[in-house]
């Protein structure tokens, strides 16, 4: 899985050379850990890989061996990495656009276990919240060679593939849930609840809109009409 020239963005076509290769070094380094990049735009999977290489602090091929983890205190936030990325990747993203970072281009990273957040537990809108590569893997990618790097086999022998993790999430065994019309859909325990919250808002926006309640409704707001032109007599 590399970006070439036919599916490049016009982001990645603008980079030099060797800001290309890295991120392809990046990409490479991380299909072989088993991050799951299918699916993902050529454009997302360039943005995954440089949020990848700045909290690792790479910006060079030669620098792998000097990969920094959260051990060595390297702590990056959201708006950090975008300084990071625009300033060693001639990228051009706006400072807005924080989120994005956290729940696209990190995602992959933190779901796989590769990249950590440095202050547990957390709120996801504290504005010191960091991120590291996590230490376990520091040693292992420091290591990193292009065409012949063994050491991970060792580290994922040991470790549950994510992409086995969503396959089994996807076959918890799904219950019945019969609506008013008869209809039949099997859903997962969560979204059971979910349509019953559904269904009892559904409920009473229809019983707030029958003329019955409207003049129940209405009866506190003409008492409390009345009482004040009263006082005002």
């Amino acid at each position: 899985m590399q970006i070439t020239t036919e599916n490049a963005s016009r982001q990645f076509q603008n980079k030099p050379q060797p800001v290309q290769d890295l991120i392809n070094e990046a990409i490479s380094a991380l299909n072989i850990l088993q991050v799951p990049l299918e699916g993902l735009s050529s454009r997302r999977l360039e943005r995954v890989a440089m949020a990848f290489l700045a909290v690792a602090n790479i910006q060079k091929s030669e620098q792998w061996p000097e990969l920094e983890d959260a051990s060595s205190n390297r702590s990056l936030r959201t708006r950090d990495i975008i300084n990071y990325m625009n300033e060693h990747f001639s990228e051009n993203i706006s400072s807005g656009s924080y989120d994005d970072i956290r729940r696209k281009d990190l995602a992959p990273l933190i779901a796989s276990n590769i990249v950590i957040g440095t202050i547990p537990d957390s709120a996801r809108n504290n504005s010191q919240r960091g991120y590291a590569i996590n230490p376990e893997l520091g040693e292992i990618l420091r290591t990193f060679k292009q065409d012949d790097w063994q050491l991970p086999e060792i580290f994922l022998e040991s470790r549950t593939r994510l992409i086995d993790t969503l396959k089994a999430r996807r076959n918890i065994e799904k219950s019945p849930l019969i609506c008013r019309q008869g209809k039949i859909w099997n859903l997962l325990p969560e979204n059971i609840i979910f349509y019953k919250k559904r269904s009892s808002r559904i409920f009473f926006q229809d019983m707030v809109t029958t003329p019955k309640f409207y003049m129940l409704a209405m009866l506190p707001i003409g008492f409390f009409s009345w009482r004040k032109k009263s006082l005002r007599n």
